[in-house]
């Protein structure tokens, strides 16, 4: 059986093949797209949310 990737630096992967199965047409979807787009939206927004608390600090410590 082939495992799927399920760490979060990979974000959201498609299943695209079970037990050398192809699933549906073989390629990501839309539920896959969408779901990537959000995950990826979200980690830019706790991105800059580190970017400032990071500035917050540097410029308290003036």
């Amino acid at each position: 059986m082939r495992r799927l990737p399920s760490r979060t630096m990979a974000g959201v992967l498609p299943a695209v093949e079970v037990d050398g199965r192809v699933i549906g047409s073989g390629r990501r979807g839309p539920v896959t797209a969408r779901l990537q787009a959000l995950y990826a939206a979200l980690m830019e927004r706790e991105a800059a949310a580190g970017r400032d608390a990071a500035l917050d600090e540097d410029e308290g410590g003036r």
